[in-house]
């Protein structure tokens, strides 16, 4: 994997288009760090993909281009003619298109692109959680008609090159949050400790023996296991309390869970919890952040907070961000669906304030050093200027 850094043939100011299926909250920051990037004229179009709701831009040009679903019994299938529209020197220099096998439009985007002499990079996971032998082919396919490929982890990358992908084209963004909001929210309740005290009253908090969860409820993410973990751990620690926060389809089975293992004075249901203030209170006053399986960009929110994760050990079952936790760095794993295996990890934790100490300085240092907004758009400007790279040596042919 390569650092190209741009030659005399890249143009002085980059029009760069990404194409996304939907204006997440958490990519503003990225977005807005790229186009603030010397040389990078960004334009960022989006569709609407019903799972995660759109916002507006902030720093940054966009414009909303909708797509359209086919929904058969086989898997959902989408066209975006914005894929195509802007694969043509009229707008772009580089187009940055959603790395998903489903865009039957993608394919015939990468091709106008190169007819038309426009550089272009994939971006996306690399694989899919249960991904077959002919889906992954096909990706590979893809793949090698593109000028770049950008990975949200460095272990996809490297797996792409092991199995014959080129090197000098594979380029990694480590998926990562603004940690500044969270850093200042953090730090205006620890500065507070009326606040503090006021908070851990309310919710009946024991010191030491305070577990999170914020997420939306997802069955994947088997959050079930950690209520079956609660009647064994309330045997060492009487004052357990675990605090929710979030809203989905599971949240009837979940309530459901707490009054089958009758645990209901311990669990405490927030409901959704959007603004940082509002989440410090929680995450401050916690000890280990648990989310058994599905995790993605949760981890590093933790992190922020110094919260260690305590998570299963099935990597593949969970999002990208996963490759940020290391065991017995800033959490520990468990057997993957082993209620057991999580009692005793959790309990590992809440016994031995010495190993929370290690793993909560880990945790810090994790979103300090390795995942953050700047290291993620080193990435994906390293991948724009390297695609503008090629698609300017053909052009030159």
């Amino acid at each position: 994997m390569n650092d190209p850094t741009p030659t005399a043939t890249t143009p002085e100011r980059l029009r760069v288009v990404i194409q996304q299926p939907a204006l997440a909250k958490y990519r503003i920051p990225v977005f807005r760090e790229l186009a603030s990037r010397p040389g990078i004229d960004l334009h960022v179009v989006y569709a609407d993909d019903g799972n995660v709701p759109n916002v507006d831009a902030e720093g940054f040009r966009a414009t909303f281009e909708p797509f359209r679903t086919w929904k058969g019994p086989g898997p959902e299938l989408y066209w975006h003619p914005a894929q195509i529209r802007y694969a043509s020197p009229e707008h772009a220099d580089v187009v940055v298109l959603t790395w998903n096998t489903r865009f039957l439009s993608l394919v015939p985007a990468l091709r106008r692109a190169r007819r038309r002499g426009v550089g272009t990079v994939l971006w996306g996971h690399g694989e899919s959680k249960h991904e077959k032998r002919a889906t992954r082919a096909l990706r590979h396919w893809v793949a090698r008609r593109a000028d770049a490929t950008l990975f949200y982890t460095r272990s996809m990358a490297n797996r792409l090159i092991e199995e014959g992908g080129p090197k000098d084209r594979t380029f990694v963004a480590p998926n990562s949050i603004d940690q500044a909001p969270v850093a200042q929210a953090r730090d205006a309740f620890r500065a507070d400790p009326d606040a503090a005290e006021r908070f851990r009253a309310d919710h009946r908090l024991t010191p030491g023996q305070t577990l999170a969860f914020v997420s939306r409820f997802d069955p994947r993410n088997r959050l079930d296991l950690l209520f079956e973990a609660v009647p064994e751990l309330l045997k060492e620690f009487p004052g357990l309390r675990i605090l929710v926060v979030g809203k989905g389809a599971d949240e009837a089975n979940l309530r459901a869970a707490v009054e089958r293992v009758g645990i209901g004075s311990v669990v405490e249901f927030l409901g959704p919890i959007y603004e940082e203030q509002r989440l410090a209170p929680v995450l401050c006053s916690s000890d280990v952040f648990v989310y058994p399986s599905n995790m993605g960009l949760s981890v590093l929110h933790a992190f922020g907070y110094a919260l260690p994760v305590v998570t299963g050990d099935q990597r593949n079952l969970h999002g990208p961000e996963i490759e940020a936790v290391e065991h017995e760095r800033n959490a520990l794993l468990f057997q993957h669906g082993s209620v057991p295996e999580l009692t005793r990890a959790v309990r590992r934790i809440l016994s031995d304030s010495d190993l929370r100490a290690r793993l909560s300085a880990g945790a810090a240092e994790t979103v300090a050093h390795e995942y953050s907004i700047r290291n993620m758009v080193d990435g994906m400007e390293a991948s724009i200027r390297a695609a503008a790279a090629r698609a300017g040596a053909r052009r030159r042919k």
